[in-house]
C-alpha cells in the first residue's frame, strides 16, 4: 500500500471482519506532507491496529499476507504447534533469514536453544491464558537492539488456532516512551471511536464511530468540533461526579491514564454504556496539559451480560444459602481451593482460599484420613469425589455433618485442570431422619400392638400402598394382587363398596372428613367389620395429591355391640311383658271390685 489512507481503509475492513489487533510505530519514511494525508496519519497514529485480548482470524475473508506486508513492524503468525506460517519482510530482515527459510520452521530451528525455550514458554502461556503478552528481547542482527515482542492469541470459531507476534524496536528511550503511549491507546481501541479534547479551547472532536455509539452523525453538528461542556451534560447524573473526579486526577498528574466507564445519553434519550480511555498527547509552553486524545468503546452488551451474570451469582448465593450448600473449586496445578461465602459460613471461617493440607484441621479427627484419601483418589485416580464426614466449625467449634461431592473438569486441551463441587450441611437432615426413623419404629410398634393397618393413596396415579397389617386385616397375601388397590376393591363388601367410594371422593373434594365403617369379605368368605379414617394432603395450589389413612378390625367390637343390642331388645321385651301383666292385674282388680259392689247391692 502506498499511503496511510490505504492502510486505514484496510484496517477498518479488518476490524469489521473481526480480524486482529496489534500495534505499530511510524518511521521517518512514513511522513506525509499534505493536509489530507496528515489527517489520515493522525487517525492512523490514534487507531492503527485494533487491540483486544483475543484476535479473531478469518483467512477466507482477508489477504493476510497483504496486511502483514503493510504493517511497519516485523510481524509473524505461528500456528498452535508453534510453526511459522506467515511472516513479513521486516521480520526476515530482523533475524537475517529469507522467507522460505522461515516458513514451516519452529523457534528451535531459527534461534538458540535458550531463546527458543523462552519463546515457546511465552507462546504456550498466551495460548493457554488466551491473553496477550509483551516481552523484551535483545537481538544482535545486524546490530544490538532491544525489541518488544508482543504476542496475541488468534481465535477462530471459539478456538485458539495460533498467535500473531509483532516486534518493535524500543532501543531508544525516547522511542520507547512515545511508542508506549501509542500502544496503550491502540490496545484499547477494539471497535472504538476516537475523541480529541483541546483543553485550552474546550473543543472536542469525535470521529464517526464515537458519534454513532450515541446515535449522532456529523450532520447533527454545525462543526465536527463540539464544546466539551455540552458533552459533559450528556453524562448520566449518577456517573457525572465520578467522571469529573477521575478526569481531574488525570489532568493534575495524580493518575497516569484516564480510564473510566459511564453511561452517555443517546440522541433518542436512552443511554449507552461507554468505556473511555485517554492519554495526554501534548503540553503547552508552561508544561500544562493541552490536548488529550482517547477512545470510546460501546460496552452496553458487556454491561448487560455482567448484570445478568451478577443476578445469576446473587441467585446462586441465595440458593446456596437456602439449601445450606457452599461451592468450592480446586485448581489441580496450583493446589489452591477457592470457596464461596456460604461454604465459609458452613465451616465457620472467613477464609476463602485454602491449600489441601489447610483443610485437615477443619475435618473431624476421626474422619481426616478418609477425607484426604477421597480427595487424593479424585486428583490422582480421577474418581468422583463423594463423601459424608464431620467437621469442626472454626468459630464455635461445633461438630457438623457435611455431605461433599465434586466433579472433574478439563481445560481446552483436554487436560484435567479443576475439581468443582459443593459441600452441604446435612446435620439437621440427619437428626430429622433419625428422629423420623425413631418415630416410625414407635409407630410400627404401636400399630402392631393395636393391629392397625396404614395405607397411602397417590391421587394422581391412583396407586395405593399398604403396610403388612393391611394385608392381614383383609386376609390376603401381598403376592395375591399386583396392586393394593385391587385387593381393596375386591375386599370391600359389595353392598358397602359404592358408599365407601363415594365417601373417599367427598373427602378428596373437601366436602366431609373420611371417617367411616364398612364390611369386608375375606377370601374364606368370612365377613369382618373395619373402621377407616384418613386425611387428604394438598399441594401448594390447594389441589389434593395424597390421601393417607388407617384401617383397623372392629369385628369383635361390632359383635359386642350386637350382643348389647340383643340384651337391650330382650329387656325391652321383658319390660313390655311386665308392664302388660301389671296392667292386666289392675284391670282384673277393678273388675273384681265392680262385681263385689254389684253383689252387695243385690243382697240389700
Amino acid at each position: 500500500m502506498d499511503n496511510y489512507k490505504d492502510i486505514i481503509k484496510e484496517l477498518r475492513h479488518a476490524e469489521k471482519m473481526g480480524f486482529f489487533e496489534s500495534h505499530a510505530q511510524m518511521t521517518d519514511t512514513d511522513k506525509v506532507t499534505d493536509t489530507e494525508n496528515n489527517k489520515e496519519k493522525d487517525e492512523f497514529s490514534s487507531t492503527h491496529f485494533l487491540h483486544r485480548d483475543h484476535l479473531y482470524f478469518e483467512e477466507d475473508k482477508l489477504d493476510i499476507d497483504m496486511i502483514f506486508s503493510s504493517v511497519p513492524l516485523p510481524m509473524v503468525f505461528k500456528n498452535h504447534e508453534g510453526v511459522y506460517t506467515i511472516v513479513n519482510k521486516l521480520f526476515c530482515e530482523l533475524i537475517g533469514r529469507k522467507k522460505e527459510k522461515i516458513i514451516g520452521k519452529t523457534d528451535f530451528e531459527l534461534f538458540s536453544e535458550k531463546r527458543a525455550k523462552r519463546f515457546v514458554a511465552d507462546d504456550r502461556q498466551v495460548l493457554s491464558d488466551e491473553k496477550n503478552k509483551n516481552q523484551m528481547e535483545k537481538f544482535s542482527h545486524p546490530k544490538v537492539r532491544w525489541i518488544r515482542v508482543s504476542r496475541n492469541p488468534v481465535v477462530n470459531q471459539g478456538k485458539v488456532v495460533g498467535l500473531i507476534c509483532s516486534f518493535m524496536d524500543v532501543t531508544s528511550e525516547k522511542a520507547l516512551i512515545a511508542s508506549e503511549k501509542k500502544m496503550k491507546l491502540a490496545m484499547n481501541a477494539a471497535h472504538a471511536g476516537v475523541w480529541e479534547w483541546n483543553l485550552k479551547t474546550n473543543m472536542v472532536f469525535f470521529d464517526e464511530l464515537a458519534l454513532a455509539m450515541v446515535g449522532y452523525t456529523n450532520k447533527d453538528f454545525k462543526d465536527v468540533l463540539t464544546k466539551g461542556s455540552w458533552w459533559m451534560d450528556q453524562f448520566h447524573p449518577e456517573d457525572k461526579h465520578r467522571i469529573e473526579s477521575t478526569f481531574q486526577k488525570f489532568i493534575s498528574g495524580e493518575i497516569d491514564t484516564y480510564s473510566v466507564e459511564f453511561r452517555l445519553k443517546r440522541k433518542d434519550e436512552g443511554y449507552t454504556w461507554i468505556s473511555s480511555y485517554g492519554l495526554i498527547m501534548s503540553y503547552d509552553e508552561n508544561g500544562e496539559p493541552e490536548v488529550v486524545i482517547g477512545i470510546h468503546q460501546d460496552i452496553t452488551n458487556r454491561k448487560n451480560v455482567d448484570w445478568k451474570l451478577k443476578q445469576r451469582q446473587n441467585l446462586l448465593k441465595q440458593g446456596e444459602k437456602l439449601a445450606n450448600m457452599g461451592s468450592w473449586e480446586l485448581d489441580v496445578e496450583t493446589g489452591i481451593i477457592v470457596c464461596s461465602d456460604q461454604w465459609q459460613r458452613i465451616h465457620g471461617t472467613l477464609k476463602s482460599e485454602y491449600r489441601k493440607d489447610d483443610l485437615i484441621p477443619i475435618a473431624h479427627p476421626d474422619d481426616r484420613k478418609r477425607v484426604m484419601e477421597a480427595l487424593d483418589n479424585t486428583i490422582n485416580k480421577k474418581l468422583p469425589y463423594y463423601i459424608e464426614h464431620r467437621i469442626i466449625r472454626q468459630d464455635d467449634k461445633k461438630i457438623r455433618l457435611i455431605k461433599a461431592y465434586g466433579e472433574i473438569f478439563k481445560d481446552q486441551h483436554g487436560n484435567f485442570s479443576k475439581i468443582k463441587g459443593y459441600a452441604r450441611d446435612i446435620t439437621g437432615e440427619k437428626e430429622t431422619k433419625e428422629e423420623l426413623e425413631e418415630n416410625k419404629k414407635r409407630l410400627e410398634i404401636a400399630t402392631d400392638s393395636a393391629g392397625i393397618g396404614v395405607w397411602d393413596l397417590d391421587i394422581k396415579t391412583n396407586v395405593l400402598t399398604w403396610d403388612k397389617w393391611m394385608y392381614r386385616i383383609y386376609g390376603v397375601n401381598e403376592s395375591s394382587f399386583q396392586e393394593a388397590f385391587d385387593a381393596w376393591q375386591n375386599g370391600v363388601h359389595p353392598d358397602d363398596l359404592s358408599r365407601v367410594n363415594k365417601e373417599v371422593e367427598m373427602a378428596q373434594k373437601g366436602e366431609k372428613d373420611f371417617d367411616t365403617k364398612f364390611r369386608i369379605v375375606r377370601p374364606t368368605g368370612e365377613i369382618r367389620y373395619v373402621k377407616g379414617n384418613a386425611i387428604v394432603i394438598h399441594d401448594e395450589r390447594g389441589k389434593p395429591v395424597r390421601m393417607t389413612g388407617i384401617n383397623y378390625d372392629i369385628t369383635e367390637e361390632k359383635k359386642a355391640e350386637e350382643k348389647v343390642k340383643e340384651k337391650i331388645d330382650e329387656l325391652q321385651r321383658w319390660k313390655k311383658m311386665t308392664v302388660g301383666r301389671e296392667l292386666k292385674m289392675i284391670e282384673l282388680k277393678k273388675e273384681n271390685e265392680k262385681l263385689k259392689k254389684e253383689l252387695t247391692n243385690s243382697l240389700y
